[in-house]
């Protein structure tokens, strides 16, 4: 017997299904928030376009500040998981980027180009769907509701109705840690080449423009009184020659 079926969306797995995005969302999709320049500057936090194309996984990290209502803090601040979708941008790919917002700040609202979905963690995974909708295979989705005029844009009343695969919750879980963890491996050896090529850029410093590296003796060669001639570009070790690479 088959482990696939045909559906709307082509061939998925058999315990799998095809279902409006709409059908996981917890409350409806919203945009966000216009706030003129002018009253910007003080409040609470807002996510803009530059957060979403600058991160994927946005944290509580440094933003805009913007005042709110108390009704706009009722209906536009974030909670963590809620996915984020950019509504426009300058390139087609751009339109309907997808980030998620994990911080644990309750003060953080998001700006009118942007689409936020809080989908129903009872039958749902977000993590697991911003990873769908960040990958090759669920951007190919986001692209039949893109349209294209003097900007490429998507609408949240499309976005709603867009037909997407549905697996098992146990399988979103399982296939969001997996992910996830392998994030968190990649931002690691990130920071650790960033602390890599620091501590060899203050060694080349070191050696080779403060001189602080042994001479023959063992001693550094600023440190050691002599071993240094004055040359056309400074102070070098007396072994050394000045000249053009061929």
């Amino acid at each position: 017997m088959s482990d696939w079926k045909e559906t709307e969306i082509g061939l998925i797995p058999k315990d799998w299904d095809a279902i409006k995005f709409e059908k996981i969302l917890e409350i409806p999709l919203r945009n966000g928030l216009n706030k003129p320049s002018r009253v910007r500057g003080n409040g609470y936090k807002m996510i803009n376009m530059n957060e979403i194309f600058a991160h994927n996984i946005i944290k509580d990290i440094s933003m805009e500040l913007v005042p709110l209502t108390e009704q706009e803090k009722k209906v536009s601040l974030l909670n963590k998981s809620d996915l984020l979708f950019a509504r426009q941008s300058l390139v087609f790919d751009g339109a309907g980027k997808c980030s998620i917002f994990v911080g644990e700040s309750k003060n953080i609202c998001f700006e009118g180009h942007l689409i936020r979905a809080r989908l129903d963690k009872k039958i749902s995974n977000p993590l697991f769907y911003y990873y769908f909708f960040s990958s090759d295979y669920g951007k190919r989705f986001i692209r039949t509701i893109i349209e294209q005029a003097v900007v490429a844009g998507i609408r949240a009343s499309d976005l709603k109705e867009l037909v997407i695969p549905y697996p098992p919750k146990q399988h979103q879980d399982r296939s969001a840690d997996v992910l996830s963890c392998l994030d968190c491996k990649i931002e690691n050896l990130r920071r650790q080449n960033g602390t890599l090529e620091a501590i060899a850029q203050t060694l080349f410093k070191h050696w080779f423009i403060d001189f602080e590296f042994p001479n023959a003796d063992g001693k550094p060669y600023k440190s050691s009184g002599g071993g240094m001639w004055r040359s056309a570009i400074g102070d070098i070790p007396e072994d050394w020659q000045v000249g053009k690479h061929n």
